[in-house]
């Protein structure tokens, strides 16, 4: 789970296992350690008095980021359901990455769409965007307000409401790894998005901006082996 402010600052709570559960979202002391990697954050909102501590992250925070994988999960899915919850009653824009398209279908597309339709942004590969639609829902795609697809050399585009704004062509030009390079994709588009104030009706130019810099952000992790910061 990422929480970032339209500042400098992003607050990250990563690791979570099957020891965590959505009870922990009303007491902290009992995630396992290291979960919080970084507590140090400048936000523009403030939380609601009395929150828990995850609960009152979510509520300053002007976005949260998080996979599929962890509604996909049995283990982790009261935890993401909780988080969501509490971003949907505290104004805070979700962002969610599809995750994977074998535990798409395992888990049934069905499911997995009715939790997306309640995030703002949607990223995914074109392998995970079809698993969504394999059972072929009748205007799904078309009720998105942003969904953003990666399409690995072919670059990646940008949807609203079933309709293509914008598209950037992928910026590798040496590929010695792609682990990690749809991960290092989202971090640099939803900055770009996190900067601009504009997280829900966001305009074109900053679509744009952010596939450029998500590319950007893909093309520099495949330079490396495995998955590494960039």
């Amino acid at each position: 789970f990422f929480f970032s402010s339209r500042r400098r600052h992003t607050r990250c709570l990563s690791d979570w296992s099957s020891d965590v559960c959505s009870s922990d979202l009303s007491d902290a002391s009992t995630w396992p350690s290291p979960v919080v990697r970084s507590a140090a954050i400048s936000t523009t909102r403030s939380p609601v008095a009395g929150s828990s501590p995850v609960v009152a992250a979510i509520e300053a925070a002007d976005l949260l980021v998080m996979s599929a994988i962890s509604y996909l999960r049995e283990a982790t899915r009261d935890t993401c359901i909780a988080a969501l919850d509490a971003a949907r009653a505290s104004g805070t824009a979700v962002a969610v990455d599809t995750g994977s398209a074998t535990a798409i279908l395992q888990a049934g597309p069905a499911q997995v769409r009715r939790f997306l339709d309640q995030v703002d942004i949607v990223l995914g590969n074109d392998e995970e965007v079809a698993a969504l639609t394999s059972d072929q829902p009748s205007g799904w795609l078309g009720s998105l307000p942003n969904l953003v697809i990666k399409h690995g050399a072919g670059g990646a585009s940008w949807w609203s409401n079933g309709v293509a704004v914008t598209r950037r062509p992928s910026r590798v030009t040496q590929l010695v790894d792609a682990t990690g390079a749809g991960d290092a994709f989202n971090a640099g588009a939803l900055a770009v998005i996190v900067a601009s104030g504009d997280l829900v009706e966001i305009p074109k130019g900053v679509k744009q901006m952010a596939l450029e810099a998500g590319a950007t952000a893909a093309a520099s992790a495949c330079q490396r082996m495995g998955a590494w910061p960039v």
